[in-house]
């Protein structure tokens, strides 16, 4: 079940905006009981249904084309995409600012026993940063980070990776009578052990 849904800079969509499915804690009788459900142990109760209003023109279906960004993103493009192919994601273009930002989605949901937090900020080029964190549904349950990955370390993994290839290439070639220096293959050998660490 979707907690909240969470969107910056996409389409028309500039500022952080959220939609919520948790009810309020006031206590008024404006509310059916049938329309609430409780989470797990937690004080959280969940609405059955939500609404979107606004003017014409005031973004109502982009919040919605983002959540089907969102879906179609986590589902497919680990299958369909290939490294360094253009992702389909339009930023806010009209501030200067936020067109070369990478645009962030993030959504809060639970299976009734955790209430886990996943998110992605995304550009044109890349995946920039990916995150994900767990807690409990009881009361006071303390998140947890599953993962929390940057463009960067993705740079550096591919790097440490490319890395280990080449000194496997290098001593592949010393066993198997390549002329390289002996010494070499002692200084390599602790190069991919060093390497593999970071694995």
């Amino acid at each position: 079940m979707i907690l909240e849904f969470c969107i910056t800079n996409y389409l028309s969509i500039k500022e952080e905006q959220k939609i919520s499915f948790i009810a309020t804690s006031l206590k008024e009788n404006t509310i059916e009981p049938n329309m609430l459900f409780k989470v797990g142990d937690t004080e959280l109760s969940l609405l059955r249904s939500a609404v979107i209003y606004g003017a014409n023109a005031s973004g109502k279906s982009n919040v919605l084309k983002a959540l089907a960004f969102y879906k179609k993103f986590i589902s497919d493009s680990f299958k369909n995409s290939q490294a360094g192919e253009v992702i389909d994601v339009e930023t806010f273009r009209l501030n200067s600012n936020t067109a070369s930002e990478p645009a962030t989605m993030e959504a809060t949901f639970t299976d009734g026993v955790f209430i886990y937090r996943y998110g992605f900020e995304v550009s044109s080029e890349s995946v920039e940063e990916e995150w994900l964190y767990k807690r409990a549904c009881k009361k006071r349950a303390k998140e947890v980070e599953l993962f929390y990955r940057t463009l960067m370390y993705n740079i550096l993994l591919t790097r440490q990776k490319q890395a280990i290839d080449n000194a496997e290439a290098v001593l592949s070639g010393i066993a198997h009578g390549n002329p390289a220096k002996e010494e070499s293959s002692t200084t390599v050998q602790k190069l991919v052990i060093e390497l593999n660490k970071f694995l």
